[in-house]
């Protein structure tokens, strides 16, 4: 089994002590996908949070890195420190590709971004990386569903019991209409 591709869809608010394990399982899972599963190319949406933190991750494990930014003033929302734009504008630097959504914000642009995010991983016959607390609904919640329903393979970085559950896992296969059979723990 091979994926050529990966995408990371996740929460943005993380605790300290799901930051500093959210950092070392991406690493790992990362490192990984390229020796073992032949990943070459990683989709990020530039959020803050998870999606820089995976793209600086899958830099490190030797990724391509393509950016799908929903509009060019993402980095300039309230909630983004001075620390997140820095860490934006030095990913962005060293992306591979960078697709923008729309010119001006708007909601549907985030929707449209992660719809893109999806597109990139099932054009590649990839995977995708979900940072989500199944508890919680929203934009992660929604791109987690969509992938189901379209029979794409997540990995679940398990935001709430900090674990890491390879594709086919129970949180994700309620999501979806068909039966898979889960992979070991990843």
């Amino acid at each position: 089994m091979t994926f050529p591709a990966v995408s990371v869809t996740g929460h943005r608010d993380l605790s300290d002590v799901q930051l500093a394990w959210l950092r070392t399982e991406l690493d790992r899972v990362n490192l990984r996908l390229v020796h073992e599963f032949g990943t070459a190319d990683a989709a990020t949406g530039m959020a803050r949070g998870t999606d820089l933190d995976f793209g600086w991750s899958a830099l490190f494990a030797g990724m391509a890195v393509h950016a799908h930014i929903p509009y060019p003033q993402q980095p300039n929302g309230r909630d983004w420190t001075d620390a997140d734009r820095d860490s934006y504008r030095r990913l962005l630097e060293r992306c591979t590709s960078k697709r923008e959504y729309g010119r001006a914000p708007d909601v549907g642009l985030l929707f449209a971004r992660n719809d893109g995010l999806l597109d990139f991983a099932a054009e590649r016959s990839g995977v995708i990386v979900a940072v989500w607390d199944g508890r919680r609904k929203g934009g992660t919640y929604d791109t987690v569903k969509k992938a189901a329903k379209r029979g794409l393979p997540v990995i679940h970085f398990d935001i709430a019991r900090l674990q890491v559950h390879g594709p086919g896992c129970s949180c994700v296969k309620r999501l979806r209409k068909a039966d898979q059979k889960p992979l070991e723990l990843f």
